[in-house]
């Protein structure tokens, strides 16, 4: 079982009942289990995070810091009548959806929402809240309060522009302060535009709000003192990933950000009631570490300096996973355990706490494969990207068109999945190589990872998700298109992939549609542009604005395609945020000139051109930002690079009539191939093949704990008809891209390579110590040096 907890404003987790600070945690239900999330809290007075859609009128506060103030949420009308709203809970989805009210009522009417509550001995009172909207909406709120419920005074005020969400803060004047009731109301501003899919229904969200205030306390002249310490000093085994947690006696006021150190780097904590929590992550295994705070970083609220901390640890060893084999197989000859992709999903767990590993063997397959949202935590591991294809030819656009979310080839709606070694392919534009719309791919959740795939279409191959800030690790990966062939949100990293542009000229790679709440937006690092023939006569754009607020980055990219001096695209439907790039080379290594950049951008509203600007070149340090940790870590500390993360290559040998190796460290079992077919799964270091022939080849891969392909073995063979010379080591054979090198030998020599047949398939003379042989077919030969002989495996 997979358990997660989860934080909001005023409560973040801390640890579990075992001192674990990690998020998640999966538990093995072998019994009764007594398990405790601990959390601390901020001073707070009431809380709305509608993690349950109901009560959904006159609703009284989620969370309340006394029982005798409970406040209360309503919706009103101008005329102070109040009604019930449509409803939204957290728990009706995937934990990255807010939960909200929203009064989806005839616009016309004029709706807004209300809260009250007291605030007795509370001072310094804030209002943190989140609104949005997708439907249409006013696109300004004003922050209004009253101290009778009759006369409101503006203290603050949003702006939702778009669809998206949208956070304010805004506190209260003393005026507030030690009263029995207050009233806040968050008052449309009727005459501001209205934005939003079409309707005459009001569409606005009042999301997660919070009351934050401080407290009176006592004064005293005594400092705080640290009462625990999470890891605890001079402890061993301690996460690799996790939190440094210091909770005091009392609560706690962080001074210039209350930052310590640890490993040399600077680490800011979160600051909550009488805890500092430090994440942390990617520490090395088994390392000794020590965190400091300073003296006077913390204090208490009558400002009495905490005389600072030092804490010495040891990180764990890191953890060999369990042995375990593939759960399912998929292979078109019938020697799986399915013959198609969506039938292994089909049969795959919902909602699994530890991956689904699911093996495609080599083949094209010909289907529309839906995951569906509550298969989460698959994982989809290919021979190879080459070798592996999901292809139909659905088109998205035009006649007859099929929507998006059943378009593509290949629908992932689950969060949690992992992708490798396959091609995705909609085969209409990559055949046609034109539009219309043709999706080879639909992502629509959080925490995905491709590693080493193919995507290829024409236009659109890729649509990511529409969930502002859901993540996914592109990594190795080979995307073909055209024409906005990335588009749509989130926080998306491409690392070391290969953009293939089928376009000679006026071609996008990405088209966004970035929310403004999205917080990186499509990040490109060490990427590779190129396209078919020589690809310096390829012109592409690197992206236009679909609609929203766009954010993308290019950084570190080698450009073998054209791209217009100008960069971008200057309109479509949105305005962009950030389009920059930094230190763009060429097909030949030179550095780009990045000076005419474009900056400026326009939509048109109404027939009017509405202008904005953007970020177009990025410094040194602001490209140092984009790291995987930044983009991808969100609150939950992911690592989307462990499961990319190759196990190294076993060392096959072969004695009597078995295939043996070493326990490749971190592998949980073993894939074994015959003359580069799959044939079979292990988690024995062993194998034993049946009447294996002279001329077979056999070769291991170790398999990671996410079910990813490690690297390939070399290849052995038993070879029992061929007699091998013993000679003296006089030269030496190795592998070699598309054939073998022999070395150590003299110019002039005669190389020949021969089948264990008797044919020759190479003869020459040597023309320096080394010579380099070419072969396309693996198997067992002989080379022959001067009358020499050693067999080699290819």
């Amino acid at each position: 079982m997979q358990l997660r907890a989860l934080n909001n404003r005023i409560l973040t987790f801390t640890n579990w009942e075992d001192n674990t600070t990690q998020l998640e945690r999966i538990i093995t239900m072998d019994g009764e289990k007594n398990l405790t999330a601990n959390y601390s809290c901020e001073d707070y007075i009431v809380a709305w995070d509608f993690y349950r859609k109901s009560p959904t009128s006159d609703r009284a506060a989620d969370y309340k810091a006394e029982s005798d103030n409970a406040g209360l949420l309503t919706l009103r009308k101008l005329d102070g009548s109040t009604t019930g709203w449509l409803g939204a809970g957290t728990d009706e989805g995937a934990v990255y959806l807010e939960g909200n009210a929203r009064p989806w009522k005839n616009r016309s009417e004029k709706y807004y929402f209300e809260i009250s509550f007291g605030t007795k001995e509370y001072t310094d009172i804030k209002l943190v809240t989140k609104m949005g909207k997708d439907y249409m909406s006013y696109t300004l709120f004003n922050f209004e309060y009253s101290i009778d419920g009759k006369n409101y005074t503006k203290f603050g005020e949003i702006s939702i522009p778009d669809k998206g969400w949208y956070e304010a803060e805004a506190t209260l004047p003393a005026e507030a302060e030690g009263k029995d009731r207050i009233y806040i109301r968050f008052m449309p501003d009727f005459d501001s535009p209205v934005t939003g899919n079409e309707t005459d229904l009001d569409g606005v969200k009042l999301g997660p709000t919070f009351i934050l205030a401080s407290a009176n306390a006592v004064p005293d002249d005594v400092a705080p003192q640290l009462a625990t310490s999470i890891p605890a000093a001079g402890a061993v085994g301690v996460s690799a990933n996790g939190s440094i947690i210091l909770t005091f006696d009392e609560k706690i006021v962080a001074v210039d950000g209350a930052k310590g150190m640890l490993d040399g780097k600077t680490i800011t904590p979160t600051v909550t009631g009488k805890s500092l929590i430090y994440p942390y992550t990617r520490l090395a295994y088994e390392t000794e570490y020590t965190f400091s705070l300073p003296a006077g970083a913390v204090t208490d609220r009558s400002g009495n300096a905490f005389e600072g901390a030092e804490i010495t640890f040891t990180t764990m060893s890191r953890i060999q996973p369990d042995a375990r084999l593939y759960d399912a197989v998929i292979a078109q000859d019938g020697t799986g355990d399915y013959t198609t992709v969506q039938a292994a999903v089909d049969a795959a767990p919902s909602g699994s706490a530890k991956p689904w590993l699911i093996f495609i063997k080599e083949g094209v397959y010909k289907e529309h494969v839906n995951i569906p949202a509550d298969k989460s935590n698959l994982s989809f591991i290919g021979e190879d990207y080459k070798k592996v294809f999901i292809s139909d030819d659905r088109l998205s656009g035009g006649d007859n068109a099929v929507h998006v979310d059943e378009g593509a080839t290949v629908v992932a709606r689950a969060k949690d999945l992992f992708f490798e070694g396959i091609s995705f392919v909609n085969s209409y534009g990559v055949e046609e190589n034109n539009g219309p719309q043709a999706l080879a791919l639909n992502t629509k959740e959080d925490r995905v990872v491709f590693n080493k795939c193919g995507m290829y279409s024409y236009q659109d191959t890729w649509i990511t998700t529409s969930i502002s800030n859901a993540r996914c690790y592109a990594k190795d990966c080979f995307i073909e298109g055209a024409v906005d062939f990335i588009y749509n949100s989130g926080n998306y990293y491409f690392d070391k992939c290969t953009i293939n542009i089928v376009r000679k000229s006026g071609g996008y790679i990405v088209a966004p549609s970035h929310s403004s709440d999205v917080e990186w937006g499509y990040v490109f690092v060490n990427n590779t542009i190129t396209a078919p023939g020589v690809p310096s006569e390829t012109e592409v754009w690197l992206g236009r604005p679909w609609h929203n607020s766009p954010k993308t980055v290019w950084i570190n990219t080698v450009a073998e395609v054209t791209i217009p001096a100008a960069g971008w695209y200057e309109t479509m439907g949105g305005l962009p945020v950030i389009w920059a790039e930094y230190n763009t080379m060429d097909g030949n290594g030179d550095p780009v000139d990045l000076s005419q950049r474009r900056t400026e951008y326009y939509k048109t509203v109404d027939g009017e051109k509405v202008w904005g600007t953007a970020k177009a070149v990025l410094t040194a340090e602001e490209a140092a930002e984009y790291t995987i940790q930044n983009v991808l870590g969100g609150n939950d500390n992911w690592q989307p690079e462990l499961l990319t993360e190759a196990c190294a290559a076993p060392e096959p040998v072969i004695t009597g009539s078995m295939i043996s190796w070493e326990a490749v460290p971190y592998s949980i079992s073993y894939v074994i191939l015959k003359n580069d077919k799959v044939i079979d799964f292990t988690t024995e270091t062993t194998y034993t093949p049946e009447q294996p022939a002279d001329t077979d080849v056999y070769r291991v891969q170790a398999v990671n704990e996410y079910g990813g392909l490690g690297e390939i073995s070399d290849p052995v063979a038993f070879s029992s008809g061929l007699s091998q010379q013993s000679v003296d080591e006089i030269f030496e054979i190795s592998r070699i891209d598309g054939g073998v090198s022999v070395k150590g030998i003299t110019p002039g020599s005669q190389v020949d390579v021969i089948t264990v047949g008797g044919v020759a398939i190479y003869t020459g003379k040597a023309t320096s110590s080394e010579c380099a042989v070419s072969l396309s077919v693996p198997g067992v030969y002989i080379m022959r040096v001067n009358g020499v002989c050693k067999s080699f495996v290819y």
